[in-house]
C-alpha cells in the first residue's frame, strides 16, 4: 500500500486530538519568541483586543467558542502582517451575570462578604 493509499484508509491518522502532542511545542515556541506580548516601543503599527473574562456563572456555549476563535484568527492575520499585536485578558464588559448572581444571594439574605469568602468563583 502506498503513502496515499495509507492516508486515505485512515490508518496512521489519530482517531482524536491529543492536545498535549501539539500544544506543547507551540506553547514552548511562543513563550520563547515573546509571541504572547507586545512590544510597547514597537514601531509596527498596534492592534489589540481585550478578552472578555468567563462568566461568573462558568457556564460556557458556543457563542463563547465563536468569540474566541474569530478573535484568534484577527490576532494572528494581523502579527502576520505585521502588526505589533495584544491579545490582552480583559475585564467584565457588562456585569449582568454578576449582578444577577449577587442579588440572588442578597434576596436570599445570606451575608454577602461570608459568601464571597466561601465561594470559588472559578466554577
Amino acid at each position: 500500500m502506498d503513502e496515499k493509499q495509507h492516508v486515505m484508509s485512515g490508518k496512521g491518522l489519530a482517531t482524536a486530538y491529543e492536545p498535549g502532542e501539539v500544544e506543547s511545542k507551540w506553547y514552548e515556541y511562543w513563550e520563547g519568541n515573546d509571541l504572547f506580548k507586545a512590544n510597547v516601543k514597537s514601531e509596527k503599527p498596534a492592534f489589540s483586543i481585550v478578552i472578555p473574562p468567563p462568566n461568573i456563572t462558568g457556564s460556557l456555549h458556543m457563542g463563547h467558542a465563536l468569540n474566541n476563535t474569530l478573535q484568534d484568527v484577527l490576532c494572528r492575520y494581523k502579527r502576520m502582517k505585521g502588526y505589533n499585536v495584544l491579545w490582552q485578558p480583559g475585564t467584565d464588559h457588562a456585569g449582568i451575570a454578576p449582578k444577577t448572581w449577587w442579588k440572588r444571594i442578597w434576596q436570599r439574605g445570606e451575608p454577602i462578604v461570608t459568601r464571597l469568602v466561601e465561594t470559588d468563583l472559578s466554577s
